[in-house]
């Protein structure tokens, strides 16, 4: 019986150990800044300060049937003039070279509440687990045109998704992006963002993260 509890211990162990991973910021450009308290990245172009870290390598869990990794990004613009923050000025490359769009919130819910996600107003981002147990209550408690969902539910997340738009000068704002990517099958990724701040410029930027197993 002792040595079918150890081997249980090591098993569990060697799974745990497995399953753990480590994002090691690569920072390849000149002046970019180390933040070894959150594992981010700093870079300031032309006064355009962006800050950006691996915030989750499995948004909602890993029993969800896609893959959702979340990084979050701060923007400070101190630029001379205003920055157009849009989803497809970013793009996330991965260890084969294969380039991943950032996914708009909406889709995230879906994904992470397929039953109930196109209830959920934007920006709010959540995962229940609860859902059948909410949805039976529903039925059974609730007789009105309007969707139900339920309150106090105690695995609420609420993300906050990076805005887009025009960022002004002076002006800051932080958030998460999301792309479908499973950061574990991955031995390094690069977050890549292309901001125009003009009809015909652009300000560049790389975030190279490795991913130690």
């Amino acid at each position: 019986m002792r040595y079918l509890s150890a081997v249980g211990l090591l098993l569990a162990l060697i799974v745990t150990g497995c399953s753990s991973i480590s994002i090691i910021p690569k920072p390849a450009t000149p002046g970019a800044i180390v933040n070894p308290s959150d594992q981010s990245i700093k870079i300031n172009n032309s006064g355009l300060t962006v800050t950006a870290r691996v915030q989750d390598t499995a948004v909602g869990g890993y029993d969800i049937e896609t893959a959702l990794a979340a990084f979050y990004l701060t923007l400070d613009n101190k630029y001379t003039s205003n920055v157009d923050v849009a989803l497809d000025a970013f793009t996330l490359v991965d260890t084969a070279g294969n380039s991943h769009p950032p996914i708009a919130p909406e889709e995230v819910n879906a994904i992470l509440n397929p039953a109930i996600g196109q209830f959920l107003p934007y920006p709010f981002v959540g995962y229940y687990d609860v859902v059948d147990l909410e949805q039976h209550r529903a039925s059974s408690a609730m007789a009105s045109e309007r969707p139900y969902i339920g309150s106090g539910l105690p695995a609420i997340d609420e993300l906050t998704p990076l805005r887009v738009g025009s960022l002004a000068k002076g002006q800051q704002i932080s958030g998460m992006l999301y792309f479908k990517i499973e950061i574990f099958d991955e031995r390094h990724v690069t977050l890549r963002a292309d901001l125009p701040v003009s009809k015909s410029k652009k300000l560049s930027y790389s975030f190279p993260f490795s991913i130690e197993k």
